[in-house]
């Protein structure tokens, strides 16, 4: 088995558990975190959205699913079914086109958060709007609270993923 081959695979399974580990593990592989705390009342809040754009959070959140980023966890495992196949088929275009859709995938969260296209992009543009603040990763604190708000390891893991696998594709030898 060649390099290439190993190489798409690994970044395969790489993306993979980067959608399922944020679905099962939230606080430690969600793809945005907002994590919030107020003095009055005393409240201490985190929110994730995961690869298949479900929010997960100790609180009654809304069960809107983020249509975009759910879209971006089909295409990861998608793109690692691509990748897969073409290294065991040592079809190049194949595992190069699994690869693309892997790095594709976690890229639609970013889309979503810019084009607002769900409640939860909805209260990040708010709160980027109230503070003046970074959309991306931020924070802010004041006398009577602070937040902290961001892409989350997950999605690093995803593109890292992604990455990889496009890597093992373009190494793919027929």
């Amino acid at each position: 088995m060649g390099a290439g081959k190993i190489i798409a695979i690994v970044g395969a399974v790489i993306g993979i558990l980067s959608v399922l580990l944020s679905i099962f593990l939230p606080d430690l592989m969600g793809w945005y975190r907002l994590s919030m705390s107020t003095v009055l009342p005393p409240m201490d809040v985190e929110i994730f959205l995961t690869g298949f754009g479900a929010m997960e959070s100790d609180l009654p959140v809304s069960n809107e699913i983020a249509t975009l980023v759910m879209f971006g966890g089909i295409l990861i495992i998608v793109g690692a079914i691509a990748c897969v196949a073409g290294a065991f088929r040592e079809t190049k275009k194949v595992a190069l086109l699994g690869g693309l859709l892997m790095v594709i995938g976690p890229l639609l969260l970013l889309v979503e958060l810019l084009m607002v296209t769900s409640d939860f992009a909805e209260a990040i543009d708010l709160l980027v709007d109230f503070t003046n603040g970074n959309i991306f990763f931020d924070s802010y604190s004041d006398i009577s609270g602070s937040a902290t708000w961001g892409l989350y390891t997950g999605f690093f893991v995803a593109i890292g993923g992604g990455v990889v696998g496009l890597i093992g594709g373009a190494l793919v030898e027929r």
